[in-house]
């Protein structure tokens, strides 16, 4: 039985060689890579939610532009006042790092559309090593039962 040693990805090493707190330790720490890939899996989900929600928004504002709209406005995260929407030409978009800039309503899609294709690659490429990582702690549980049962059974055999 063989896998693929995390810290060279081309490195195949036999499990079987290894002795059982060796596998015990692999285990964990390929456990700990999983739980941190999947940490990154559910911020990359957020952040294409936020990006779908904020094209959603806008793809709908763009379609009224030419009416007056009403809306809330928010003064904190918990406090709006009612607001009415007058003037739709352009947009403050977060380019991200806390900075913003002023794009037309096209540009803004345009730019909403390439961070979603760009997260959308990101979740995927996190997906696959989530599914490695995962079949890589399969075949490790499996060398450690062999290497359990054979350590029970050597002892086994020396008792008699």
């Amino acid at each position: 039985m063989t896998t693929k040693q995390s810290a060279s990805p081309s490195q195949v090493v036999n499990l079987d060689t290894y002795k059982p707190q060796e596998l015990k330790e692999l285990h964990n720490n390929l456990t700990q890579e999983l739980q941190l890939l999947m940490n990154n899996l559910n911020t990359m989900k957020l952040a294409l939610n936020k990006y779908k929600a904020s094209k959603e928004a806008l793809t709908i504002l763009d379609s009224q532009k030419d009416e007056e709209k009403e809306t809330l406005v928010p003064l904190t995260s918990s406090l709006y006042i009612p607001g009415k929407i007058s003037h739709i030409n352009s947009v403050l978009v977060d380019i991200g790092t806390g900075y913003f800039a002023e794009k037309t309503i096209p540009s803004s899609l345009k730019f909403l559309d390439e961070r979603i294709d760009h997260v959308v690659k990101n979740v995927q490429t996190i997906q696959n090593a989530v599914n490695d990582k995962r079949e890589d702690i399969t075949k490790v549980r499996a060398a450690l039962q062999r290497s359990i049962s054979m350590y029970a059974a050597n002892t086994q055999v020396a008792a008699e």
